[in-house]
């Protein structure tokens, strides 16, 4: 979008319409609002489109038995990427791995992921390992990276995580 409006600038220029000054404020204008300068910002509001196949997720999770005594706990994914559509997975949906040997994590209870064949990451001859779910778009919201590799040395910003990132590496 970015290079389309510069391209649109670069013709009202040429045609006389805009003189250099105005197109040079117009220009600088364009670069700073497509400017990286949000992303921290961008990133932590929706962390999965930043996501790298391979990148641990961690997401709020129920644990325990429905009419038992429960709890809030953490299960960990590791993404997958997204479905091509090429199998019975609808394509867009987000692939996770279940990290770690919980085949039953509370997370799917949590987002109401039921029926789980709903929701399986299905090979191309129907097939599928139980480790892995896929998941439209409105029901990720809740998946928050685990570590931040864009964190500054030194940065004293204490994100409340540690905990998380602990858990995660066992």
């Amino acid at each position: 979008m970015a290079h389309a409006l510069m391209s649109d600038l670069d013709d009202l220029v040429e045609k006389g319409k805009l003189d250099e000054y105005t197109y040079k404020c117009l220009a600088d204008r364009v670069k700073e609002a497509f400017d990286y300068s949000n992303y921290s910002d961008m990133k932590a509001m929706a962390p999965l489109f930043y996501a790298k196949v391979g990148d641990v997720f961690y997401h709020i999770s129920c644990q325990g038995e429905p009419g038992g005594n429960r709890s809030l706990g953490f299960d960990f994914f590791v993404f997958m990427g997204r479905a091509d559509g090429s199998t019975q997975t609808p394509k867009g949906y987000w692939i996770f791995r279940i990290r770690g040997n919980d085949k039953r994590p509370g997370t799917l209870d949590a987002i109401n992921a039921r029926p789980l064949a709903n929701y399986r990451n299905y090979r191309a001859n129907g097939s599928f390992d139980d480790r892995d779910f896929a998941l439209p778009s409105e029901m990720c919201w809740g998946f928050r990276p685990t570590e931040d590799s864009d964190d500054d040395e030194g940065d004293d910003n204490d994100d409340g995580d540690d905990d998380v990132r602990d858990a995660a590496a066992h």
